[in-house]
């Protein structure tokens, strides 16, 4: 969707990251036209406010909402919002625009536009949101998506829908929710909480999955630990 301004619809959550950096930049500016809104998080907590994913960047499987979309009936009027598409569904956000691929958890009633970060739901009932950001995070995935379809710091749809997928045996799924479950809370609690334990069994787990699957050269594994895993070189 399109604001076509965002300055003007688009604010910072008080307390976030983001509002921190608005809070210096309205500092620096004499003009009050173009200052950044920032609102507190009861008025957000209002409804009159929408979650908004506009970031892109390399936070993999949980990133606080930073973003409000301003929801007034004077404001909806003036945005492009595509109605085929299913805004507002819990499901998952890739950055279009990382250094890695990078999938995170998406709530419930969020927005986006379609650069920077992309909405996904998922539309298998047997695939779980959890399973999806573990194999979408994993070194195997990182590498079909940066190193094979596009090694550019960015990604589209199409790049997503070229990435092959193979249904997993109950075990394999369980194991990777129960990881990636683990990385969700931890990082609810701790932004900065270091995940490389987890990340290296989600890793293991997929690869071999897969390589039962495909014929993957000799070689593969080590290049995915040291050149497209969060633990590498």
């Amino acid at each position: 969707m399109h604001t076509h301004d965002n300055r003007k619809y688009i604010a910072a959550i008080e307390g976030t990251e983001l509002a921190e950096v608005f809070k210096n930049r309205n500092i620096k500016s004499n003009d009050s036209s173009k200052k950044f809104k920032i609102i507190e998080r009861k008025v957000f907590e209002t409804g009159k406010w929408k979650p908004y994913l506009k970031r892109g960047g390399a936070d993999q499987y949980y990133r606080p909402i930073m973003e409000a979309l301003d929801w007034s009936e004077e404001s909806i009027k003036m945005y492009d919002i595509p109605k085929n598409v299913p805004f507002e569904q819990e499901g998952i956000v890739i950055s279009g625009v990382s250094s890695r691929l990078a999938a995170r958890y998406m709530p419930r009633g969020c927005y986006w536009d379609s650069n920077k970060a992309i909405g996904f739901m998922i539309k298998n009932e047997v695939i779980s949101i959890g399973y999806m950001l573990g194999l979408l995070n994993s070194s195997l995935y990182n590498y079909l998506a940066k190193g094979i379809i596009n090694n550019t710091s960015s990604i589209q749809i199409t790049g997503i829908h070229a990435i092959p997928f193979i249904e997993p045996e109950n075990e394999i799924k369980e194991k990777v929710e129960n990881l990636v479950n683990t990385i969700i809370k931890s990082k609810e609690k701790n932004l900065e909480y270091d995940y490389t334990k987890e990340q290296k069994a989600i890793d293991d787990t997929i690869f071999d999955f897969y390589a039962r699957k495909f014929s993957f050269p000799n070689n593969l594994k080590k290049e995915l630990d040291d050149k497209y895993s969060i633990y590498g070189n």
